[in-house]
């Protein structure tokens, strides 16, 4: 089972679409080894709010479920994020951040823009997030 099913199959399916789909408009795809390192990540730190202030413990559970090293999984949702930052949809990550972003975010702070956003759909269902795609 790959990582995108073992994903699917783990997580409850309308949290990890909608926070599949964030990825998405934000410019990013599963080509991406980041991508789903992120996607579980975001769930995680959405389901306990413990976990935003210590990502070296989320680095540690994503990469243990891909059998890999946490190193691994920083490195690979830095390279996402910096694919956001110059070729994405940077409109769309301020949107999420609720603020201009002057810099590239933290791989902490990226996380916690997804969880927060995974966990304000769970709480306002008709709440989707995406206001450019609906037009």
């Amino acid at each position: 089972m790959g990582t995108k099913e073992r994903i699917r199959a783990e997580y409850h399916y309308a949290e990890w679409s909608f926070a599949q789909r964030l990825l998405f408009h934000l410019g990013v795809n599963w080509t991406y080894r980041g991508f789903g390192s992120a996607l579980e990540a975001a769930i995680l730190a959405k389901r306990d709010e413990s976990l935003k202030s210590c990502m070296k413990i989320v680095y540690i559970d994503v990469a243990k479920k891909n059998k890999t090293d946490k190193e691994n999984v920083r490195r690979d949702i830095t390279t996402l994020i910096r694919v956001i930052w110059e070729n994405g949809n940077r409109e769309f990550l301020a949107e999420l951040a609720g603020k201009n972003l002057e810099e590239r975010p933290t791989c902490q702070e990226f996380i916690w823009i997804l969880a927060n956003h995974i966990g304000k759909r769970e709480k306002q269902p008709e709440w989707n997030g995406f206001t450019e795609m609906s037009e």
